[in-house]
């Protein structure tokens, strides 16, 4: 990674998955490099405040800098989510949502980066 670029990085929880998001990006910036370089999004399906500073508080740790940005679901809303959540759906409208950001990654929270990104 380029010291001048920034490496963004999104991904998706709610309160359900916050904690597993705290592990996924603990384990991103202890595996990275150039930690200051990284920029996290989060795509915000109902994170609680208390949770929210949380992740804000392990990203700063590293030195990182983390956004939570909430989506509109507004096309989804008559879908039928029985087998998927809202949350699944994200992806598919992280362009909108990142309207600005010309290339990121997607880390699922329930993962656990062993290398650097």
């Amino acid at each position: 990674m380029n010291k001048d670029n920034k490496l963004n990085i999104a991904c998706a929880c709610d309160d359900n998955y916050s904690q597993h998001t705290g592990v996924m990006l603990c384990s991103l910036f202890e595996n990275c490099s150039l930690p200051e370089n990284i920029n996290v999004y989060v795509i915000d399906g109902g994170i609680s405040e208390e949770n929210k500073e949380n992740l804000k508080k392990t990203v700063n740790r590293f030195k990182g800098n983390i956004f939570f940005k909430n989506p509109s679901f507004e096309k989804i809303k008559n879908m039928n989510l029985k087998r998927h959540g809202k949350m699944t759906y994200t992806k598919i409208f992280l362009p909108e949502i990142l309207k600005n950001i010309n290339k990121v990654v997607w880390i699922d929270s329930d993962i656990i980066v062993q290398g650097d990104i």
